[in-house]
Order: structure tokens, then sequence, then C-alpha cells
């Protein structure tokens, strides 16, 4: 499986949406900017979507919801159909990696609680996979989790690199659990 990890920066994305393209990306009328096909193009090769942001009062951060809101337009993403709006992306994963700091409680998703406080855990990430499925089903894809990482490293700590090498380490298992078995 070939890996190909995009960073919004990198392509200099503005997540503002303006004037014209306000009509594509709402109801699918009007010409597709040449960066949002680009993007889309890219997005329809691909067979699993991971994003990755830190928590930002517990939705992404602006760069990447603008992401979502004008990539996944109308027509691409979803559509109108006979039964109401359907997803266009079936076949596709969503998968989310998060970075907080709110709980101090788990590294995962549902039951990765640490015993700090699991049942808060699970409710904050059942709120997590409610939002998860609801996105996923609106494109047509399928939600394969998240990665909550409430553990972070803390900045100047004496044993850094091997809290940091610890972290890789969950993630990969969780990915492996998650996306590959």
């Amino acid at each position: 499986m070939q890996v190909e990890l995009r960073d919004l920066y990198d392509l200099n994305f503005d997540p503002v949406l303006r004037p014209a393209e306000f009509y594509y990306v709402k109801d699918g009328q009007g010409p597709v900017p040449d960066y949002l096909q680009q993007e889309q193009r890219l997005i329809a090769q691909a067979q699993i979507l991971i994003f990755a942001y830190p928590n930002w009062h517990d939705a992404p951060v602006s760069i990447v919801k603008g992401y979502m809101e004008k990539v996944f337009a109308y027509g691409f993403a979803y559509r109108r159909g006979p039964q109401g709006l359907e997803g266009l992306l079936t076949g596709k994963q969503l998968y989310t990696i998060m970075n907080c700091g709110y709980l101090g409680g788990g590294q995962g998703y549902l039951h990765d609680g640490l015993g700090h406080n699991d049942a808060l855990w699970d409710q904050y990430m059942q709120a997590f996979k409610t939002f998860d499925e609801d996105t996923a089903h609106f494109w047509g894809m399928h939600n394969a989790g998240r990665f909550m990482n409430d553990q972070s490293p803390r900045n100047f700590a004496p044993d850094y690199a091997s809290q940091l090498n610890r972290l890789r380490a969950t993630l990969r298992q969780h990915l492996q659990r998650d996306l590959l078995s």
C-alpha cells in the first residue's frame, strides 16, 4: 500500500469559502477551482483518509474544517438522492488522529482509558464516535475510528524522547488494529 502524507500548510490551502466558490461547494454549480479538483483526484484514488489535527474546542482546526467543507463538496462527496442526501465516497475509510489535553485519561478511542476516569473518557469518546459516524456517513465512507492522544509528552521533560517513542508505538498499534487488521 502506498502512503502519501499531505500537509495542508504545504498546499498553502485557504480554508475560507470565497464567493466565487460558494455555489460549487454548496450546490455543485459552477466551475470547480483547480486546486479543489487536484485534491478531489487524490481523494478519489485513496482507500483510507486520515485527518490529524490538534483539539480545538473539540473540533477540527479551521484549516482542516475548511478543507473538509470545500474539498468534500456537493456533487463530489455527496448528493441529493431519492431518499435524501447520499454519500458518494463509498469503499473508503475515514480515520481521525487528534491530540488534546483535556482529560489526561487515555490514548485511543472507546474503552481505551488509562484508569484515571474511564467512564468519563468513554462518554467523551462516544460523543466523538457520533461525530465521526455522522461525517463518514455523510460522505458515504466507513468510520474506521479515531486515535485520541490525551497523553502528550511535556515539552522539556527529561525523558521527552522516550515518551514520544512510546506515543509513536501506541499510535502504530492502534493504526494496525483499526485500519490494517
